[in-house]
């Protein structure tokens, strides 16, 4: 069951430095980062709505993924949905964001990280909301384990903390600037690249079975050829 993050009450004045309060409006309360546990989760996480959605994948063991995560927050506090210290959605005009962030702790969901094809970690994901099934209504589809982690995805890659603002905060502001039908080109162009990828590895498994069996009969033709030359001498 996925759940709000609301550890320490992490506060506006805790994480938003000077320099950039003057190029941010101040947002009072916490953020919303939501936990994922499960694929189920995760599906209706991506459900919920059409906004764009951040997904962070980490370890509690990780360094780098601790630094990663205040700038995490950092840009849920900017971007996201925020909430009092109770775990109420504040009651104030910009108390929704036009982002929602989920996290998932690579240690307690090993087999859904490892659906990912996850080598390194922080690693980001990006979906459009628009369009993602609810765990409910999919879970009678065929290959549906299979083909759920691609449903909506815009972008993903590694990310250390160092290369965040140039890449996890520079990404989501130039999605916040496309029109749904540019995060739709998008989102296909990834689809396209995993299926020429998966038809690629499809390909040369193939070519390397060949080429294995043609090994194996030249051997044996061999091994037979050097019986009969053996048996020929007197």
């Amino acid at each position: 069951m996925s759940k709000v993050d609301l550890d320490g009450g992490t506060t506006t004045s805790e994480i938003v430095s000077n320099s950039d309060k003057q190029h941010h409006p101040v947002r009072e309360g916490i953020p919303k980062i939501v936990s994922i546990n499960s694929r189920e989760d995760l599906m209706d996480f991506l459900a919920e709505d059409d906004r764009l959605c951040v997904v962070k994948i980490y370890a509690s063991w990780c360094k780098s993924c601790a630094k990663f995560g205040l700038k995490f927050k950092h840009l849920a506090q900017h971007h996201g949905d925020m909430y009092d210290k109770k775990g109420n959605l504040k009651q104030n005009a910009d108390s929704l964001g036009d982002v929602r962030f989920a996290q998932i702790e690579y240690g307690s969901n090993r087999l859904l990280c490892k659906s990912f094809g996850i080598k390194k970690l922080p690693f980001v994901q990006l979906y459009m909301g628009s369009g993602i099934p609810s765990s409910s209504a999919s879970a009678n589809t065929e290959n549906a384990d299979a083909d759920f982690v691609n449903v909506g995805k815009i972008d993903e890659f590694v990310c250390g903390p160092a290369k965040f603002d140039n890449l996890v905060a520079k990404r989501v502001d130039e999605l916040l600037h496309s029109s749904r039908d540019q995060m739709l080109f998008e989102k296909n162009m990834v689809d396209g690249q995993a299926l020429t990828n998966e038809l690629s590895v499809g390909i040369d498994g193939v070519a390397n079975k060949d080429i294995n069996t043609n090994d194996q009969v030249l051997s044996q033709i061999s091994v037979s050829a050097g019986k009969n030359t053996t048996s020929a001498i007197p």
